[in-house]
């Protein structure tokens, strides 16, 4: 459908959304009346979507040919490929960042701009570091078992790949009118793409049928110049070479039987790493960790050839598919030992990555970026109508521009309010009528409002204890999370102690987990122990457990014999552990006693508070929940970054060379 956007003097009114510190939370009575929650699907990272021309493409790889509809029914088909998409995909790589927001915004404590629009020039933030690697794949043909998914059964075969190099990726064929393709992918091209800054910063490409494209200032540090209004800029580097990966393409990018994709994206990360460790052992790693937390601020991985949400070119559905995720969760991968002459300090690893291809446009690499530093989440909808579709770069507007994805879509104002770059005026729902005037969003004039807040009514989310009557511990929710319940136990006159804990569990199975932990050198080291009536689990189908874990939905009583640590002071623990998607309702935990023979040492049922336990995460329930809601009004034009709305287009023809637009 031809995307019609209509720009000047236009309003956009956008709803804040209530995301993230507790789901809707669901009647236990329910849950336990039902035989299973819903086990959707998911990706264990977060993929770019992919841009409605190629849908065809990629349903055609999987078998699903369009050939022979009507274009309402082939609408239908790209639809329901979409929202499945939606669904399935992280709304943000790093929870934790995104969280750190929320809780601001439910304070009432962000969201103040850092300077008045009256006052001068903010001074620009550049305390965010990015590194970038580029890697090609090993020429030499190799071959390996893959798994297919033919009439939905995995099934062994025999796969042979080479390459590709840097600079292979086909030209673009004749019909086309809206790829981005680069004659020579140098480290000096992305360093211009990425740091560039300035209104000649950039590049013109050479577009076979179209010409020079002049795509100067439309660079990732520009972009965020713009969106903060000059307050924050991205740093880094680009790493100036290409570095050449042990296998093709195809092994790193092949998809999963179960539907995922890129089942060894993590070992070319790793792969990237120690490439720039051989090539430069005294590579200053800690230069790159502007928070001094300890891990790269930003790390992104180029790889050669297509990506895959574009069709993946002449690798197919074996291409790497654009994602952000995690490496070696929750630590990360070791990239420069504390003592070594790239880290005096401290220890530095990698922990979030990006991952783009060759032929990168700015609206990935700005999209991935917000994602990564600040964990801004998608706003996807599976209702397309509902969308917000290309007004947004977590959207569909990070495919806008001259050419797709070349000038994508700004923030919304959501995201600039939260992260303090605007001012807004604010209003009660139950206000008498006012006029109040703002400025575009977009290079918003010194002196004008950026937008207005209106307050609504806050939403109150009610968390009962689900084992019974009085108060109860309950983990939490959240994704990508560690919460901790820790208390000092003395065991120094126990034979046989044995911990015992009424428990009512709804923990995503196979992906997400709890433990009981022991320490006893003051927490420095901790054993994961195992139940007495074998609950827990040690398979790990996903890599997620650490060892032996609670996960899935019962209740009960969980036993835990301690009897090895008879005689000791210990640190005991009960701990929830998260990956980065999908919440179920969390672990709670009610009468713990810790029982010797016929002897109860010690019990609380929880009446009086947390006592000696130290909570992380982890709180008392009955209890409620509040999260602000509010409307945040803009107002949208054709200045800065919005100038690429004025490109709408209909997809006319789209394969592995060619994706012809018509812009009517």
């Amino acid at each position: 459908m031809l995307k019609k956007l209509f720009l000047i003097c236009s309003i956009l009114v956008v709803v804040a959304l209530a995301l993230g510190l507790v789901g809707e939370y669901r009647a236990v009575a329910q849950v336990q009346a039902s035989p299973k929650i819903v086990q959707a699907t998911k990706f264990d990272a977060h993929y770019r979507v992919p841009n409605e021309g190629a849908v065809p493409l990629l349903l055609e790889e999987q078998g699903v040919s369009l050939d022979g509809l009507s274009l309402t029914q082939r609408a239908e088909k790209v639809q329901g490929y979409l929202k499945k998409f939606h669904e399935m995909n992280p709304d943000t790589v790093d929870p934790a960042k995104l969280r750190k927001l929320l809780e601001k915004e439910q304070g009432g404590s962000a969201m103040k701009s850092q300077a008045s629009p009256n006052q001068g020039a903010p001074v620009t933030d550049r305390s965010i570091k990015s590194l970038v690697a580029l890697m090609e794949f090993n020429p030499a043909e190799e071959t390996w078992t893959s798994q297919t998914d033919p009439a939905g059964e995995c099934v062994d075969t025999q796969v042979t790949m080479a390459g590709p190099l840097h600079n292979e990726i086909t030209p673009p064929g004749p019909r086309d009118n809206n790829t981005i393709w680069y004659q020579d992918t140098t480290p000096e091209l992305y360093n211009e793409i990425y740091f560039g800054e300035g209104p000649k910063a950039g590049v013109i490409i050479d577009h076979p049928n179209l010409g020079q494209v002049d795509l100067r200032g439309k660079t990732m540090v520009n972009y965020y110049l713009e969106m903060s209004g000059g307050k924050f800029a991205p740093a880094g580097a680009v790493y100036p070479e290409w570095f050449q990966a042990q296998h093709s393409e195809g092994w790193y990018g092949e998809d999963g039987c179960a539907g995922s994709h890129n089942v060894r994206a993590g070992v070319l990360v790793q792969e990237a790493i120690e490439a720039i460790k051989a090539g430069n052992p005294d590579f200053d790693w800690q230069s790159f960790d502007g928070n001094a937390d300890g891990i790269v601020d930003n790390f992104t991985v180029i790889h050669a050839g297509a990506g895959q949400e574009a069709g993946g070119g002449a690798q197919g559905n074996f291409a790497i598919w654009s994602h952000a995720s995690l490496i070696g969760w929750p630590e990360g991968y070791l990239a420069c030992a504390q003592g070594a002459a790239g880290c005096p300090d401290r220890d530095i690893r990698v922990l979030h990555y990006s991952m783009d291809p060759e032929n990168i446009d700015l609206g990935v690499i700005s999209e991935e970026f917000g994602h990564a530093a600040f964990g801004l989440p998608d706003l996807y909808t599976t209702d397309a109508q509902g969308s917000i579709s290309n007004w947004a770069i977590m959207e569909s507007g990070s495919w806008n521009g001259i050419l797709g994805g070349a000038e994508p879509a700004p923030f919304p104002l959501w995201f600039k309010y939260m992260l303090g770059w605007v001012d807004v005026k604010e209003y009660d729902y139950t206000a008498s009528p006012t006029e109040t005037v703002i400025g575009q969003l977009e290079k918003t004039p010194r002196g004008m409002l950026a937008g207005l807040k209106i307050n609504l009514p806050t939403k109150e989310i009610s968390i009962p204890n689900p084992l019974g009557t009085g108060q109860a511990w309950w983990s939490d929710v959240g994704d990508a999370v560690n919460y901790s319940l820790t208390r000092e136990v003395d065991l120094t006159g126990a034979a046989a102690p044995i911990l015992t804990f009424a428990s009512y569990w709804s923990i995503e199975e196979d992906w997400d987990y709890g433990y009981v932990k022991v320490s006893t050198d003051g927490g420095a080291t901790w054993d994961i122990l195992p139940d007495m009536d074998g609950i827990f689990r040690t398979t790990d189908p996903n890599g997620n457990n650490r060892g032996v874990g609670l996960t899935g939905e019962n209740q009960g009583t969980l036993r835990v014999d301690l009897a090895a640590y008879a005689g000791q002071q210990i640190l005991l623990r009960l701990e929830y552990s998260t990956d980065t998607a999908a919440q179920w309702d969390g672990w709670f935990v009610d009468d713990i006693a810790l029982v010797d023979g016929a002897a109860t040492l010690w019990s609380d049922d929880v009446e009086a508070g947390a006592g000696a336990w130290v909570a992380e995460g982890w709180q008392i329930v009955p209890l409620v929940k509040s999260f602000p809601r509010y409307y945040l009004v803009e107002w949208r034009n054709n200045q800065g970054f919005d100038h690429g709305l004025q490109y709408p287009y209909a997809t006319v023809y789209y394969d592995e060379d060619e994706w012809q637009v018509d812009r009517g």
